[in-house]
């Protein structure tokens, strides 16, 4: 492969290796009118999935990222059941009795993708090489100047057209619903969208989603520690 190719190659390589990096930011939060800053004292973590896999890894994490935020909180699958819809009277009772101030569920909105066709471009790439020294030739002692004798030694160049051939980038998009209840008045305190781009997978996703969430509610002054 001559080398103008490669470089195409890998210029195309490293454009979708870029649009394909997973990041995760915050788009809408909404907060109850009447809710005053609270230090919850304990937290449960509830991310809703079929997947009793995902779920583990979801909870862990956020109760990590809660836990470096300063904020005790605690996994819902080690205190409820896998598998099947949980009922009210269930949680209930878990959050009565393991003294539960605050609730925080999580659960996937959506999965879209978009399609961005990038245009095919040429554009001209030299070749040759530039002689070494200030600022294109070479010092040479006893010589009147920084340039060596003889133009062609200034700049030794010349262009190829390069075609870059058009492809197609792919964006993938979740958005997660993040609620945070208020145990003592049963009331829903917190609510916040965030959209992450190109999870390749949920291990490699959910680090950067609990990140953002816990992040923004920092910031917004909906825990403290």
């Amino acid at each position: 492969m001559k080398f103008r190719n490669l470089l195409t190659v890998t210029i195309v390589a490293l454009v979708l290796t870029s649009c394909a990096s997973t990041s995760t930011k915050m788009t809408g939060t909404w907060k109850a009118p009447d809710f005053k800053t609270k230090n919850f004292k304990k937290l449960l973590v509830m991310g809703v999935s079929q997947d009793g896999v995902d779920r583990r890894m979801f909870e862990s994490a956020m109760v990590k990222a809660l836990s470096k935020a300063g904020v005790t909180s605690i996994a819902s699958y080690t205190v409820l059941p896998d598998g099947g819809k949980l009922n009210k009277s269930t949680v209930t009772e878990v959050v009565k009795k393991h003294k539960y101030d605050g609730v925080i569920v999580t659960k996937l909105i959506t999965v879209s993708t978009d399609i961005k066709h990038v245009a095919a471009k040429s554009y001209a790439q030299p070749t040759g090489f530039y002689q070494v020294g200030y600022p294109t030739g070479y010092y040479r002692s006893g010589y009147n100047g920084f340039y060596a004798p003889g133009y062609y030694n200034h700049y030794v160049t010349s262009y190829n057209i390069v075609n870059e051939p058009a492809y197609n980038v792919e964006t993938n998009t979740a958005v997660i619903e993040t609620n945070l209840y208020d145990v003592e008045t049963g009331n829903l305190v917190w609510s916040g969208r965030s959209a992450t781009i190109n999870p390749l997978s949920a291990g490699n996703a959910i680090p950067s989603i609990t990140s953002t969430i816990v992040k923004k509610l920092k910031q917004e002054k909906i825990i403290t520690n």
